[in-house]
């Protein structure tokens, strides 16, 4: 499984380039994350964490290491 993460410092950016990579990403994963978590321009550190290893299969446990 591949999991893919698309990280902006807008939220819309990064929702918009996750919904066109879907497009072409078959079984992948796609999360999105971006924004300063109160509708700014930003990034949060612990968002882009959780986006992460919801990616990765949402626990690290289950993730495959050489992925």
């Amino acid at each position: 499984m591949v999991g893919i993460v698309v990280v902006s410092h807008s939220e819309r950016a990064a929702e918009g380039i996750a919904e066109v990579a879907a497009e072409m990403a078959g079984d992948a994963r796609i999360e999105s994350v971006g924004g300063d978590g109160k509708g700014g321009i930003g990034t949060v550190p612990d968002a882009i964490e959780a986006a992460v290893e919801a990616a990765a299969g949402g626990d690290e446990n289950e993730a495959d290491p050489g992925a």
